[in-house]
């Protein structure tokens, strides 16, 4: 079990804050401000805190209520803080298995559940979620290495998780949770893609779009209409 000082000194590497937030309850339905956690801080030689900044911008997807948030340790795992009445919590591990790059993570309003996806030493997309009674042990969704970070999103009217990463092939992949269970992964269109991804959710039509840049520079746009994955624009 990792103490408090230990748990401070991990935060050293943090490339990452992932914030989500519940809904909120009938009682607080308007939005209110939940603020942010403070960013992890160390002392410098005089003692004074020093502010630690994300090597990588961070993901902050909000909805009102309970905030969460999610950093990478400098030995790898993943940690994990939320916001109280009090403040927020002390950072706490998830398990032991060492992740590289940003990790990505989901709040599920119907069961009102967390789920977080990282990308573990060997290239492989890995899962955990909390219930409420706890975090599960991190598993492996299927077989393909990924070259950039994984990017989850949440179909709050259809109950499904998504997520998008970039093959070692820089290939645009995709795998679901839709048929409760993770799909295998699948490629989307024959466009290679570099950087970051950006999905987006519209709750209103079910549509997820991911935006992504092609390797000669162009921004793609791609949607899961009905009839299944299909190039909106490339611009």
């Amino acid at each position: 079990m990792r103490n408090t000082t230990k748990l401070g000194s991990a935060l050293v590497g943090m490339t990452v804050l992932v914030v989500l937030a519940a809904p909120a309850t009938a009682e607080e339905d308007a939005p209110r401000s939940v603020g942010g956690p403070a960013v992890p801080q160390q002392a410098g030689p005089d003692g004074k805190l020093i502010p630690q900044t994300p090597q990588e911008r961070p993901d902050t997807p909000y909805l009102p209520g309970v905030a969460e948030g999610f950093s990478r340790g400098a030995d790898g795992v993943v940690l994990h803080t939320f916001a109280t009445g009090a403040g927020w919590t002390p950072w706490t591990p998830i398990g032991d298995r060492p992740v590289v790059g940003t990790p990505s993570g989901v709040h599920q309003p119907a069961t009102r559940s967390t789920e977080v996806f990282a990308r573990d030493t060997e290239g492989r997309l890995v899962h955990a979620d909390n219930a409420g009674e706890g975090w599960s042990e991190w598993s492996v969704i299927g077989d393909r290495r990924l070259a950039g970070d994984p990017l989850a999103v949440h179909q709050p009217n259809t109950g499904t998780t998504e997520v998008f990463a970039r093959g070692v092939d820089g290939r645009l992949i995709h795998t679901d949770d839709s048929a409760g269970e993770w799909s295998e992964w699948t490629v989307i269109g024959d466009w290679t893609v570099t950087g970051p991804l950006t999905p987006v959710k519209d709750a209103r039509t079910d549509v997820t779009e991911v935006t992504a840049r092609t390797t000669d520079g162009r921004v793609l746009r791609v949607e899961n209409a009905a009839a299944g994955w299909a190039i909106w624009s490339v611009s």
